[in-house]
């Protein structure tokens, strides 16, 4: 089902009575003046969503009654302030994007989250002051993605993630502190990037982390000077499965060696 591009529609007060899509996807897409989706509350089953370049759409109420949706991408919505009402959403989720969402200030309706099957991506969301809305989740069993958001100062709400099947890039968050909230983190199945986090300082949160299955990239984090938190990890053989690729930091964290030989027993 598609609602897409309609410049002038305000509302979708003629789908009050729809229950469910089921074999099919539902977009939202370019309603320059769609304000709200509040008809949608008896909508209890759909497959995937897609909510997307609607310029003036400040929440998702109407969606409250989703508990099965798995599939979701909300992406260019210049309004769009909050997700709350994605919060009786499946704890088993297969992709969840947040991309692009200007104004978006949390994603507290991910709460109840446990396993995302495939892709996490929140990108570029200049207002998103925390990923508190994922603090249930454990694992994701492909790639991760956390970059371009500007206003994120630490990752606490990954604190129970303890596993990532494949890739964790973490890119060019300007205000990032600390990854402190990776804390539970042991296993990424891919690629680890920490690249171009401008106020990044240290490493700590990534003590617990035993394995990483291909590269390891830290690259150009202009304050990161305190890489206690993968000492460990860097000079056990075989934890790593590819590269270690660690330059552009600041001394100590500028390449492995000086890492390795860190007194670590005060600070990590």
């Amino acid at each position: 089902m598609k609602i897409s591009n309609n410049d002038v529609l305000e509302n979708i007060a003629g789908l009050s009575n729809l229950t469910s899509v089921i074999l099919s996807s539902v977009f939202i897409e370019g309603n320059t003046s769609l304000m709200n989706l509040n008809e949608f509350d008896n909508l209890s089953t759909i497959r995937r969503l897609f909510v997307m370049d609607n310029s003036i759409l400040e929440g998702l109420n109407g969606l409250n009654n989703l508990d099965n949706l798995k599939y979701i991408i909300i992406s260019n919505n210049n309004a769009l302030k909050n997700i709350d009402a994605l919060h009786s959403l499946s704890p088993i989720g297969d992709r969840i994007s947040i991309e692009n969402n200007a104004v978006l200030e949390n994603i507290d309706g991910l709460s109840n989250l446990i396993t995302i099957e495939n892709f996490l991506t929140i990108y570029n969301n200049d207002a998103l002051q925390n990923l508190n809305g994922l603090s249930n989740l454990e694992s994701i069993g492909y790639f991760l993605k956390i970059q371009y958001n500007d206003n994120i100062e630490d990752i606490d709400g990954l604190n129970n993630l303890t596993t990532i099947g494949e890739d964790f890039r973490l890119l060019s968050n300007n205000t990032l502190k600390n990854v402190a909230g990776l804390s539970n983190l042991s296993s990424i199945g891919g690629e680890l990037k920490i690249e171009y986090n401008n106020l990044l300082e240290n490493l700590t949160g990534l003590n617990n982390l035993t394995s990483i299955g291909d590269d390891m990239i830290i690259f150009f984090n202009d304050s990161l000077s305190n890489c206690c938190g993968i000492q460990q990890i860097i000079d056990t053989p075989d934890a790593i499965g590819g590269e270690i690729t660690i330059v552009g930091n600041p001394f100590p964290c500028s390449s492995p060696t000086p890492i390795i030989e860190l007194d670590c027993t005060t600070s990590t």
